[in-house]
C-alpha cells in the first residue's frame, strides 16, 4: 500500500523504534503482552500517528482498517487469521463479479474444507485468544 516497507529498519532496535514511531509508545500493560519475561519498562513516551497519516491519503479506509487491525502490540487483540478473512477489506474477492485481470473469474478463495476450519480453531483455542474476532470466527465457523 505503501510501496515500501512500514517498519524500515537496519537492525531489530531500528525496527523497533520505527514502530513506536507510528503505534506510541506501548503501555506496561502491552509490553508484557508481547514478552511476559521483559520485565524493564524505559521507552520514550511517543504518541501514536494516526493510520490515515501513515498511509498515502487514495487509501481505501477499509483497507487502512484492516492493516491498523493487524499491527496491534497486544498479540491477543489481533484478529486470528480466520477471522481476518471475514473484514469489508476481502469484500471484493469474495464478489462472484469479480474477475482476474485476464477476465477469468476468481478461484474460490473461501471455500475451506471444516477439516482445516477445525484444525485452525484448535490451534488458537489451545492458546486460549478470547479477542472479539475470536469469537466471531468461532461462531461463524463451528
Amino acid at each position: 500500500m505503501l510501496g515500501r516497507p512500514i517498519f524500515p529498519g537496519e537492525s531489530g532496535v531500528d525496527q523497533l523504534v520505527e514502530i513506536i514511531k507510528v503505534l506510541g509508545t506501548p503501555s506496561k500493560e502491552q509490553i508484557l503482552a508481547m514478552n511476559p519475561e521483559y520485565k524493564e519498562y524505559k521507552f520514550p513516551s511517543i504518541k501514536p500517528i494516526p493510520w490515515e497519516k501513515v498511509y498515502r491519503s487514495k487509501t481505501p479506509k477499509d483497507a487502512i482498517g484492516f492493516v491498523a487491525s493487524l499491527l496491534v502490540y497486544d498479540p491477543v487483540r489481533r484478529p486470528r487469521p480466520l477471522a481476518s478473512l471475514l473484514d469489508t477489506y476481502f469484500d471484493e474477492l469474495r464478489d462472484p463479479n469479480t474477475r482476474l485481470p485476464n477476465g477469468m473469474p476468481l478461484p474460490d478463495l473461501f471455500n475451506f474444507t471444516l477439516g482445516k476450519i477445525t484444525m485452525c480453531l484448535n490451534i488458537y483455542r489451545g492458546k486460549q485468544r478470547q479477542s472479539r474476532h475470536c469469537r466471531i470466527a468461532d461462531s461463524i465457523m463451528v
